[in-house]
């Protein structure tokens, strides 16, 4: 799921950052990342302006 939410975010940044279900997916994700995921995830929701 994440890594086909970076391959949104790269042809449709704008639509990713305007989406509700996309930003409940990714407040999720930071809910349950693994640790080696984690710096990628926040990146993401940081870009969102999610956290």
């Amino acid at each position: 799921m994440f890594v086909h939410l970076l391959a949104v975010e790269e042809f449709a940044p704008e639509d990713l950052a305007h989406s509700p279900q996309a930003r409940a997916l990714v407040t999720g994700l930071l809910r349950r990342v693994r640790p080696t995921y984690r710096r990628q995830v926040t990146s993401l929701a940081d870009r969102l302006g999610i956290a």
